[in-house]
Formats: C-alpha cells, sequence, structure tokens
C-alpha cells in the first residue's frame, strides 16, 4: 500500500474538436506508472473524490491513479453543455489522454454510476484501444436519447424536471461568470425546490421553465447543435457557457 499519494486539481486536455476538459488526479506520489480509473461526471468532479462507488484516495493508496473529470460545458471544463448530448467521443478521447500520460501504464478502466455509467457504454462503443474494463453502476437504459425518462411517448416530468433543477445549478454560474443574467434560472431552481408541484401542474409547460422549443435567449450559451440534440419533447435547456 502507498503511503504517500499526489493530488493535482484541474489537469487539462484538449477533445478533439479543441475543447479543453479538465480532471482531478490521485495517483501514488512515487514517480511510477500505474493502471488508471476513470470516471466522468456532469455534476461536479469536486464531489466525487470519496465517491460511495470508489474512493479516489483508497484506490491510489492501493496503487491506482484516478481521474476525475468534468464533462464538457459543466463545472471546471470548457465548452457547451447540451442536455443528452453523446459523450463517446470525449470518453474516447479522455481514455486516450489518461493512458498518455506520465504516471500511467497505458492501462485504463472507467468507473461511476448513474450518468457516469452512461458515458461508459458510449465509451466502449467507441472502442478507445486502452480501455480495458468498465463497470456501471444504475447505468440510464438509453445513453443518447433519454428514451428512459419516457414512457410510451410522455416525458416522465417529475424526473426530467427534478434533474434539470440540479443541472441548472452550474449553468447558472457560468451564466453570471461570463457577464450574464443569471437571475430567472436561479428564480426556477428555487421554485423547483420548493414547489416542484406547481411547476408540474403549469400549462403551457414551456412558460413556466426555462426550457423552450421555438425560442432562443438572447445570451444562451448552449451551441447551435443544441437543435439537433434536444431533449425528447422538444425541450432544450437555456444558459450561458463562460468557454
Amino acid at each position: 500500500m502507498t503511503t504517500s499519494i499526489r493530488i493535482d486539481h484541474d489537469v487539462p486536455m484538449q477533445t478533439r474538436d479543441g475543447v479543453t476538459l479538465r480532471a482531478d488526479v490521485f495517483r501514488p506520489d512515487d514517480g511510477s506508472r500505474y493502471p488508471a480509473l476513470l470516471t466522468r461526471t456532469p455534476y461536479g468532479k469536486h464531489g466525487y473524490f470519496h465517491h460511495d462507488f470508489v474512493s479516489a484516495i483508497a484506490a491510489a493508496r492501493e496503487g491506482f491513479a484516478v481521474v476525475i473529470q468534468d464533462t464538457r460545458g459543466r463545472f471546471a471544463s470548457d465548452g457547451d453543455y447540451v442536455p443528452g448530448i453523446p459523450e463517446g467521443d470525449d470518453s474516447y478521447d479522455a481514455v486516450e489522454w489518461v493512458a498518455s500520460q506520465p504516471w500511467c501504464d497505458g492501462a485504463v478502466g472507467m468507473y461511476g454510476a448513474s450518468y457516469g455509467g452512461r458515458v461508459q457504454w458510449e465509451a466502449a462503443i467507441a472502442q478507445p484501444p486502452s480501455l480495458r474494463a468498465i463497470a456501471p453502476g444504475i447505468a440510464d437504459a438509453s445513453p443518447i436519447n433519454w428514451s428512459e425518462r419516457q414512457l410510451k411517448g410522455a416525458v416522465m416530468l417529475e424526473d426530467t424536471l427534478s434533474w434539470l433543477a440540479m443541472m441548472v445549478v452550474d449553468i447558472a454560474a457560468r451564466t453570471e461568470a461570463g457577464g450574464g443574467d443569471a437571475s430567472a434560472l436561479r428564480a426556477w431552481t428555487a421554485r423547483a425546490g420548493t414547489d416542484l408541484d406547481g411547476l408540474l401542474r403549469h400549462l403551457p409547460l414551456r412558460d413556466a421553465l426555462p426550457l423552450h422549443s421555438d425560442r432562443r435567449s438572447s445570451n444562451s450559451g448552449l451551441s447551435s447543435s443544441t437543435r439537433s440534440h434536444q431533449v425528447r419533447g422538444h425541450l432544450t435547456c437555456s444558459g450561458t457557457s463562460n468557454a
């Protein structure tokens, strides 16, 4: 067991289209090369270092390099976040970047639950050469189209809106960091936390939420590709990226 570990925060990598993604790296501090465990999350890598699924510190002490990466457009990573966008290319690039680092022996495994499980399935489909194993937990049934949030064509609103309320917190922060006005986003998030039933009952739904299909705010930070990756039900999320 390694007694000394090194932690590097916000280590950058570039995707194939030039977007910088950032990760925290936990590894034995002895200059040797180790197999790596990678997880990618939209929920903030700062909260994953002692995840119930894998403790980064414990794994590093057992001889692994652990890489916890914010996904595109989330928290420390650059780019535009689009709900439901495929993660295969970014996951492939992340696996191969990890494998190329001087502290990695070239073998990379992935772990994580929920969204962190979804990105593993998409990585496996993309087949990065250095990926040796995946360990997804409670992963979405459909990795790309959010079909798991629908029931025979009807959007499961309570599940979807609860998830979006959690995601909007970072979108609001990025909006403000980019000089935009996030007051509507923060007001909506506050209401979702105290009156979700009221939001679910409001008609028309798009007038009650920072979601829309036809209208686009002038300070939206979501890329134009949002239109081709809309959430089923033609709802997209409006926010501003600082990237």
